[in-house]
């Protein structure tokens, strides 16, 4: 199969990458790792993710799930 691709007009705006599991564990693991709040969107949640949370919650992170992110309060107290 041959696909050509060219180069489109881009005006402007976001793009949103569809979600990855496995990044959403790493990004929930470094958050958790991090100082201060951070502010995490778009995650692939699964039972996966769920557990990650309260694994990482047992150990001292502290998350806020609203309907569009987790925020992460410092895990450093």
């Amino acid at each position: 199969m041959l696909a050509v691709i060219s180069r489109g007009r881009f005006n402007g705006g976001n793009i949103t990458i569809p979600p990855s599991k496995s990044l959403s564990h790493r990004v929930l693991i470094a958050a958790a790792l991090a100082e201060g709040v951070s502010h995490l969107h778009n995650l692939a949640y699964s039972k996966d993710i769920e557990a990650t949370i309260r694994c990482l919650e047992k150990l001292g992170a502290r998350f806020t799930k609203t309907a569009e992110e987790i925020g992460r309060a410092s895990c450093r107290e």
